[in-house]
């Protein structure tokens, strides 16, 4: 399959996964021996997530079956993520809210909400842990959603969460 076909049938692959070709750039190359896949997210609406497991399809990485190392060659590596420039315009009206949350004396080590979600049926929670440096993710009053947290060490950290949560009512992972 050439680059061009593979990219294709990503992009039909998206198309039928819900993920409008707007909200995505696609670029296929041969790096060596091997095949890179780039998806950059242009749409802070779509949830990497599923792009993710669309590529899962794609990705395939040969390995020693002896100790598991990545064999040269032949490999095809898949990688998505979020547009750098779109999510800063995004999370640029959560950086006050951010630095409040950095400046303030909250205590250490204990989930404080920091941001609730309520659209389609869905009632959510974002809890900051300061002394841990991490956001995560739950139902409201409830358990986390899968494995959501987030690395919030500074501010730009903490507004890029706030944009997604506020978005999503997730932290995707990426």
């Amino acid at each position: 399959m050439t680059n061009k076909e593979l990219s294709a049938a990503i992009r039909d692959d998206l198309k039928k996964a819900g993920i409008p070709k707007s909200a995505y750039s696609i670029r296929v190359q041969w790096a060596g021996y091997e095949r890179s896949i780039t998806i950059k997210v242009k749409d802070i609406s779509v949830n990497i997530d599923r792009v993710n497991r669309v590529l899962l399809h794609y990705q395939h990485v040969y390995r020693d079956e002896r100790c598991g190392e990545i064999l040269a060659g032949g490999n095809t590596y898949a990688h998505a993520d979020y547009d750098y420039k779109m999510m800063d315009l995004e999370s640029e009206r959560f950086q006050d809210r951010a630095a409040e949350l950095m400046a303030a004396d909250l205590p250490l080590f204990v989930g404080q909400v920091v941001a609730t979600y309520s659209r389609n049926g869905h009632d959510r929670e974002l809890l900051y842990f300061k002394g841990d440096q991490f956001m995560v993710a739950r139902k409201k009053g409830g358990s986390s959603i899968g494995n959501q947290r987030h690395y919030a060490g500074d501010v730009r950290s903490i507004a890029k969460a706030l944009a997604l949560f506020d978005n999503l009512g997730a932290i995707p992972k990426y």
